[in-house]
């Protein structure tokens, strides 16, 4: 970040931003959205299904990797 600030970049990177707690992984309450844009989001998940719908994507939740169509998670 001090080196974004430095050549004047205009935004900096929250390392923090996208870091699971004990407690989302072992709820099940959060998980790491892959969309195909080359990175892993962290998202909300309230009773199965994710907070918001995304169309389709992959979602690693508590170390099994699932299929999202809209909000619902699949197994694979």
């Amino acid at each position: 970040n001090t080196e974004l600030a430095r050549i004047g970049a205009g935004f900096y990177l929250d390392i923090n931003k996208h870091l699971l707690t004990e407690d989302e992984i072992k709820n099940g309450t959060a998980g790491l959205l892959d969309t195909g844009t080359g990175t892993l989001d962290k998202v909300k998940i309230i009773n199965g299904e994710l907070e918001h719908e995304v169309g389709f994507a992959l979602c690693i939740v508590s170390g099994k990797t699932y299929v999202v169509r809209g909000k619902k998670l699949f197994e694979t």
